[in-house]
């Protein structure tokens, strides 16, 4: 019992280390400053096709305002009516604009899509973006089929919130207070799950965004109550600016929120890849990718597909080469394909496929025979025992001296 409550400790403190570590790798921090002044130009333009939307469903009609309100009230930590206010006037000069200042509009919307795509594409080491018109139906369901979900939630929370049955049930327990607290919760840990599955440029596990989504969501929570706690009992920046103070204080918040953001998507990241629980000694990418072409080879003669998370899971080693890296790797040298639901198949004919064709098509380095042996499995083993030979009757030719070929 003791044992396992040690192997748990480690366990945490390993997750920990790697989230911290992973956090400052990616730069997050400088990461959140780019995507806060990529907000602060979208912003009008992102809230102007929310709202456009609200107002194109008979639905959100009634409770408009309402939404809008409710948006402002969760998302923003202080001065929350200022910059509604501010919002609603720039967002009314926009219904001016002509066709074409319109089409800027929703480019410069689209843009910050493009902005986060980047950021999370870097957390989960994917180094190949979305391309062409797929790229921007993507942004634009985002766009729009966020804006509509948040709304019919308020709606139903609101309308189910008014059920006297709930309202009897809430009074009797006493649970009225936390539906009101809780649901903004749920709303926040919503919106960050679809940014952490539909964003990046991978496959995302449900469960693993929904995880990264709940821990930054309670985060979100705790820092807006902490920012306006420090907000309304140390107006500093009240005396030095004034009036103007609300521009710096909304600027320190979304970089917060873009960090939590940030650090939440580390945690989809980690806890997807499974570093935590991982041995210490790291595999190189030639073994690695060795090794998940006999994961394949397994799985295809049972008529399955491998997913990204099952390939990364069927062993605790350690990588090298992150797995969105890897995975790649082997989709350029089309030794297997992506088929539905984020899952791969071999494309190659492994009877056909020779030693020297695997070394040329893979970008990484064959490893030598003691570092093979090092990994101590059947399959590096033998390959460990090909290596040696090749090794053996390369040494002749390696032993000539370096005179030789430069005179």
């Amino acid at each position: 019992m003791i044992a396992q409550f040690y192997t748990f400790l480690r366990k945490l403190g390993r997750f920990f280390k790697t989230i911290y570590r992973h956090f400052f790798e990616d730069r997050c921090t400088i990461r959140a400053a780019a995507l806060t002044y990529t907000t602060l130009l979208s912003l009008v333009p992102l809230m102007t096709v929310s709202f456009a939307i609200f107002s194109a469903f008979p639905v959100f009609e009634n409770v408009s305002e309402k939404i809008k309100t409710s948006i402002f009230d969760h998302f923003i930590a202080a001065s929350g009516t200022v910059i509604q206010n501010y919002l609603n006037t720039f967002i009314a000069q926009t219904k001016h604009l002509s066709a074409i200042g319109s089409i800027f509009l929703v480019v410069t919307a689209v843009l910050m899509m493009f902005n986060m795509e980047q950021a999370f594409n870097a957390i989960w080491r994917v180094k190949a973006r979305r391309r062409g018109l797929a790229t921007f139906m993507m942004y634009w369901a985002v766009l729009t089929l966020s804006p509509i979900l948040i709304g019919l939630s308020i709606v139903l929370s609101n309308y189910l919130a008014n059920l006297p049955i709930v309202v009897e049930a809430a009074s009797i327990f006493g649970l009225d207070k936390l539906f009101t607290y809780f649901f903004p919760y749920l709303l926040i840990t919503f919106a960050f799950t679809i940014f952490y599955v539909a964003i990046p440029n991978c496959y995302v596990p449900l469960k693993f965004g929904f995880f990264g989504a709940v821990i930054a969501a309670i985060l979100f929570e705790l820092a807006k109550t902490g920012f306006g706690y420090y907000v309304s009992h140390f107006p500093t920046y009240t005396l030095l600016y004034g009036t103007l103070a609300v521009i710096p204080l909304f600027l320190i918040w979304l970089y917060l929120t873009w960090v939590i953001i940030l650090f939440g998507a580390i945690i989809s990241h980690v806890l997807a890849t499974g570093h935590y629980f991982r041995s210490a000694v790291k595999i190189d990418g030639f073994t690695h990718a060795y090794r998940w072409l006999h994961y394949l080879y397994q799985a295809q003669h049972k008529s399955k597909a491998l997913s990204l998370s099952e390939l990364i899971h069927l062993d605790k080693t350690d990588y090298q080469i992150s797995p969105a890296e890897q995975i790649q790797a082997m989709l350029d040298a089309k030794l297997i394909i992506a088929a539905r639901q984020g899952r791969y198949l071999l494309t190659r004919d492994l009877n056909e496929l020779s030693l020297k064709n695997f070394i040329d098509l893979l970008p990484w380095r064959l490893p030598n025979h003691k570092e093979l042996k090092r990994y101590n499995t059947p399959h590096e083993k033998k390959l460990a025992e090909v290596v040696y030979r090749i090794e053996s009757h390369c040494q002749q030719e390696l032993n000539l001296k370096m005179i030789e070929l430069v005179k």
